[in-house]
């Protein structure tokens, strides 16, 4: 009772703490702040909602909540928020299957890709300065070579949550600063090397 009490307020997450510490309704009512942020890791903010929706609650019960509203609004509000409550767990379940479903995909494309995935290379071999000169800016490639490899796994990750183009834009973020510092340890090496 108090962990669905708990949902329908927007402290769902908490539901495991209470339930780990055995909260009942009496108990609740009886518990002070400091339990609340000690023993149940509540925030001063949801511990001021847990209050306020006990008070409202409290109001319901004496019949005294809304303005003396008719048990008929009282009883047809309940059985809207138990219709919604119904359906968001509805939701979340079939969300927790597509996700399942999604994840055994990824498992089904990655093991291919894994299975193909060619040997390392060789270790290069330092190159002669006439070769260095060639090779042009490391920093600006390796930035380049990252952020099109970070964009595409990026896109692939979005796809798989929802948002294609915010993934490639984080993927290609990403990817470029890992490629920037590759290409930074790069030049670093060369300039050891030809020192």
């Amino acid at each position: 009772e108090v962990g669905q009490w708990l949902v329908a307020i927007g402290l769902g997450a908490k539901v495991d703490v209470f339930a780990t510490n055995a909260v009942s309704g009496d108990m609740l009512l009886e518990l002070e702040e400091e339990d609340l942020k000690g023993d149940l890791t509540l925030t001063s903010l949801q511990i001021k909602k847990l209050n306020k929706d006990l008070e409202f609650s409290k109001a319901l019960e004496d019949g005294s909540a809304g303005g003396g509203s008719s048990s008929e609004e009282d009883a047809a509000k309940v059985k809207e928020l138990e219709e919604e409550f119904s359906k968001l767990k509805m939701d979340l379940s079939a969300a927790e299957e597509k996700n399942k479903g999604l994840e055994e995909e990824l498992l089904k494309l990655k093991a291919p890709v894994e299975e193909k995935s060619d040997p390392p290379p060789p270790p290069p071999t330092k190159p002669a300065p006439s070769q260095q000169q060639q090779q042009g800016r490391p920093v600006v490639a390796g930035a380049a070579g990252g952020a099109a490899r970070g964009a595409v796994m990026g896109a692939v990750a979005g796809a798989i949550v929802g948002d294609a183009g915010q993934g490639a834009k984080i993927g290609a973020a990403t990817g470029a600063t890992g490629g920037a510092l590759r290409g930074l340890g790069a030049r670093r090496g060369r300039r050891r090397a030809f020192g």
